[in-house]
């Protein structure tokens, strides 16, 4: 090692396999998840606004006046997560449970 180089941590790296969760969630779950997400211990996570639509393709709103609005790309908000694998099914009860309609 030379002088004022840290040493390479090599193959140490692998003894911690981690595992990445990704979830699309509705914009008015974020709170409920995120607080759920908090109390099973999980406190670091990325997240941006998503649009996107599923089987419905987009909403229809139907005015009083009787004109139809379509809005093809539904709002929504996308989380990572990179966590240990055993805080892998921890943040997934916490998700599915805030995120049940």
């Amino acid at each position: 090692m030379k002088a004022g180089l840290p040493e390479c941590p090599g193959p140490s790296l692998f003894l911690f396999p981690m595992k990445e969760l990704i979830a699309i969630l509705q914009p008015g779950k974020w709170t409920a998840t995120k607080n759920k997400l908090e109390e099973a211990g999980v406190t670091s996570y990325t997240t941006c606004r998503a649009y996107g639509r599923g089987k419905q393709k987009g909403l229809r709103y139907i005015s009083a006046l009787g004109e139809e609005t379509r809005i093809r790309m539904v709002p929504k908000r996308l989380v990572w997560i990179w966590l240990a694998d055993s805080q892998l099914a921890p943040a997934l009860e916490a998700i599915m449970s805030a995120n049940q309609t």
